[in-house]
């Protein structure tokens, strides 16, 4: 590809993400997106991109985080919890389904969180809703998030390099260097929909603390333990989200040998793994594991029985190399992620709505169905792949890795 090339794909490029900008919905968003574009631009027109360039970008971004900050302003004494929202609807929606007709109305996940019925007491009539206790973040809370509009179609689209030749290196003066060739394709991802519902008794329907609560259960229980789910395990095919197991690279045992070899020196292992593949391009910042993997070294004692790693016991945050600890039951047993969490981000194209509908023999039971969705997808672009090591069986991989064993 030619200058002349390259610096009209970048003006296409630039011109394409300032055209982006007026869907994301929030300032994270807009923070995330920019920093994104500008790592792959960087890296993508190197010596091509001017400073200019980058502050136009950034002046694009600037203004969109004012026109975002300032409806944030006006709608600061506005915004209000999933409880308010519930009572102001509750005479529509009983209207509607006394016609046979469905309701919704949109929310966040911020307002159906525990924190929005805390001052609530007669939320509690369904003991713990809302209050899970769960001492692990949930991974999409590890993710950098982008908030997308309703004008993208439901899809994600990207260019990045799918092939490159370097050949950058010293020259005579005077002589030419050799042209470095590389090839883009446009890549693209659909969201994905998580849902599920219950029933309710259509006499409660005028409860409002009842249908807080169980709302809120199905909320905090049911969709974010399947999100969570989705965002470790899912396959990316047919209907499910494309999950971190899906996408991260394999660790490679080769030239390895440590005495005694313990899940922390592989942990350590796969974030020097990454390191090197990525050319320092790439740090972990996280280490996911199913409790009972971090149960071996949580418990480890020294020959005077004391703990090894008394944090890990104490039930603090487990942190070392730069890299957190994300405890998490859904991560299958004997095996292990580690990765650079800040290389994959998750778009949301529909935030948390909550509907309700009369379906099958409902009317004839007396029933309400809730139904509750979220769309949205995770995307780990093809040059941050290295970014991202998984161990599939770690009892294997740590024998492979012992000296002598």
């Amino acid at each position: 590809m030619t200058q002349e090339e390259l610096k009209a794909a970048l003006g296409s490029e630039l011109e394409g993400f300032k055209k982006t900008l007026p869907s994301m919905q929030d300032i994270q968003s807009v923070q995330t997106a920019l920093k994104d574009f500008q790592d792959e631009i960087s890296k993508k027109f190197d010596g091509v991109v001017t400073n200019e360039q980058f502050a136009e970008l950034k002046n694009a971004a600037e203004k969109q985080g004012e026109i975002l900050a300032e409806m944030q302003r006006k709608g600061q004494n506005t915004e209000k919890t999933f409880a308010e929202q519930y009572k102001e609807n509750v005479a529509k929606l009983s209207e509607s389904i006394q016609a046979g007709k469905s309701y919704k109305f949109g929310t966040t996940r911020k307002a159906v969180t525990a924190a929005s019925i805390t001052n609530n007491t007669n939320a509690y009539r369904i003991e713990g809703v809302g209050q899970l206790q769960r001492g692990i973040p949930f991974v999409a809370d590890l993710l950098p998030r982008v908030v997308l509009g309703s004008n993208t179609g439901g899809t994600v689209r990207w260019i990045e390099q799918s092939a490159i030749t370097n050949n950058a290196g010293a020259v005579a003066e005077g002589s030419n260097s050799n042209e470095s060739v590389a090839t883009w394709e446009e890549k693209s991802l659909a969201g994905k929909r998580i849902k599920d519902h219950i029933k309710v008794s259509i006499d409660q329907i005028k409860d409002e603390a009842f249908m807080v609560g169980e709302i809120s259960q199905l909320v905090n229980n049911n969709m974010r333990l399947a999100e969570d789910n989705a965002l470790i395990n899912g396959t990316g095919l047919n209907n499910d989200i494309k999950g971190l197991l899906a996408y991260a690279k394999e660790f490679s045992t080769t030239g390895i040998s440590i005495k005694a070899a313990n899940f922390v020196d592989l942990v350590g292992k796969c974030k020097t793994q990454i390191a090197v593949n990525t050319k320092g391009g790439a740090m972990p910042t996280n280490f996911i594991a199913n409790p009972t993997d971090v149960d071996v070294v949580r418990y480890l004692k020294n020959e005077f029985d004391m703990p090894i790693y008394p944090q890990w016991q104490l039930g603090g945050a487990v942190s070392f190399g730069g890299m957190t600890l994300a405890e998490n039951a859904l991560m299958t047993a004997n095996k292990l992620i580690v990765g650079d969490m800040s290389k994959a981000t998750l778009y949301i194209f529909d935030e948390l709505v909550v509907e309700f509908v009369q379906v099958d023999d409902d009317a004839l039971k007396g029933l309400v169905t809730v139904n509750a969705y979220i769309r949205e997808n995770l995307v780990v672009k093809s040059v941050y792949a290295d970014a991202i090591v998984k161990v599939s069986d770690v009892a294997e991989t740590l024998t492979a890795i012992t000296a002598g064993a």
